[in-house]
């Protein structure tokens, strides 16, 4: 039964890592491959705690775009104010040019590799 768990853990962790690398790759390859593109602010959070995204308009639909909390707490978007962003034609995703989405897998593999070097220490006898 120990080994049964063990095994689902292993595959629910791999399989979240193969969506979190898949989806930072997309985000990356839309950065580097993208199109730079004009949208319309179509819709702004009425909360900033939780939920940090606006609504843009471009070529006929709606996109979800995120923001920082600080922008969203100062009100820095509004409604029909026009943004620049960056498209694939691949991808319906939409991705800001100044965002810096290479940095959270360096940041992934400097952990992982903090991790194995603290664990390794507590296993050898």
């Amino acid at each position: 039964m120990k080994k049964v768990k063990y095994v689902i853990v292993l595959i629910t962790f791999v399989l979240l890592v193969m969506w979190g690398v898949f989806s930072i790759g997309k985000t990356i390859f839309i950065k580097y491959t993208g199109e730079k593109i004009e949208a319309i602010v179509s819709k702004i959070p009425s909360s900033c705690d939780r939920y940090n995204h606006i609504n843009v308009f471009f070529n006929g639909e709606d996109y979800e775009v995120s923001i920082s909390r600080t922008d969203c707490r100062e009100s820095f978007y509004k409604i029909g104010q026009k943004v620049t962003l960056l498209k694939n034609k691949k991808y319906k995703e939409l991705v800001w040019p100044e965002s810096q989405p290479e940095l959270l897998p360096i940041l992934i593999i400097a952990v992982f590799v903090l991790a194995y070097i603290s664990m390794k220490g507590r296993h050898r006898k």
